[in-house]
């Protein structure tokens, strides 16, 4: 099986980011408390800059693995209409038409790290501003919440991909070791070019 365009670079993209991200945070914790009130000028650009594309490369990984299932189990026919499906329905329900016993684990860490990671994309490829007139609300706006830990929750977005593998390999360890191949081999490469 072989895997074409951009999707190719998807994980080791993902990857660099994770690594940047943390170097970041490293950068930020040294920071004496005294210029505390320079964090948001100094990092917080960068750090911003940094979780929006870790969101859209997270979640660009995650629909491509997917996608990858249900292309794999399905004819072509078929994979036009089930891939216009919502991405969280392509993990939770999809799976079951071809590995009838597989489960999401709905209400855990999984599901909700992936729900999130869903609307926080979606805020960003489909952004609605909040309009105000004089402090009335007229339209909501779609600017994401903040989490009470956005390191830890960013952190996860990048081992996303992996922890859907770990929960798809529960059901059909052959499939997710496909995807385990995807999720590696770039890494493999750009190891043996360094």
């Amino acid at each position: 099986i072989s895997y074409s365009g951009s999707v190719n670079y998807l994980p080791v993209v993902l990857q660099e980011l994770k690594e940047r991200y943390l170097e970041l945070i490293n950068e930020m914790s040294k920071q004496d408390e005294d210029q505390d009130n320079d964090r948001y000028f100094r990092f917080g650009f960068r750090e911003y800059k940094q979780r929006i594309l870790i969101e859209l490369v997270s979640s660009a990984v995650v629909e491509g693995m997917a996608n990858f299932l249900i292309a794999k189990n399905t004819d072509a026919e078929t994979f036009d209409i089930l891939q216009q499906a919502r991405l969280i329905k392509k993990w939770t329900t999809l799976p079951k038409l071809f590995i009838p016993n597989y489960e999401f684990p709905k209400g855990e860490v999984l599901n909700e790290n992936l729900k999130l990671l869903i609307k926080r994309r979606n805020a960003i490829a489909h952004p609605k501003v909040e309009i105000k007139i004089d402090d009335e609300i007229i339209h909501k706006g779609n600017v994401s919440e903040s989490h009470n830990n956005e390191i830890i929750l960013h952190l996860n977005f990048c081992d996303l991909p992996e922890q859907l593998v770990d929960n798809l390999k529960k059901y059909d360890r052959s499939q997710a070791f496909e995807l385990e191949i995807f999720l590696t081999k770039d890494k493999a490469v750009k190891k043996a070019a360094k």
